[in-house]
């Protein structure tokens, strides 16, 4: 991590995300995972995840999954809550964040956000 928007963590802390499917996978589709599905390691953007707690479970069939067994935060889908510098410029779900449109890259989008969460 190179810099925090907000919280208290310290620059240079390594946060373990957990994502809502696979990355890098060719010809996989997982619904609701269009953006997080493009990242890899190291790839620059601006991250939103959750911070998980002991509440943080996952229950499918009967079977309870501890989230924060597996990661300490977590994206609540893999469209919404990132904003990423790819080959192709800074990507991220317009549809979602239409304030945003004059962005044309990470730090427009933090000119923008970081007065709203002050």
């Amino acid at each position: 991590m190179q810099e925090v928007l907000r919280g208290n963590l310290a620059e240079g802390t390594t946060v373990t995300v957990l994502l809502p499917g696979p990355v890098s996978v060719e010809r996989l589709w997982i619904e609701d995972t269009g953006l997080s599905s493009q990242m890899t390691a190291g790839i620059r953007g601006i991250f939103m995840p959750i911070r998980y707690d002991e509440r943080s479970i996952r229950e499918e069939n009967g079977v309870k999954l501890a989230l924060l067994e597996l990661a300490a935060y977590g994206l609540l889908d893999g469209e919404r809550w990132a904003f990423l510098e790819t080959a192709k410029g800074l990507t991220y779900y317009t549809w979602s964040y239409p304030s945003l449109a004059g962005a044309k890259n990470l730090e427009g989008i933090k000119e923008i956000i970081l007065p709203k969460l002050k």
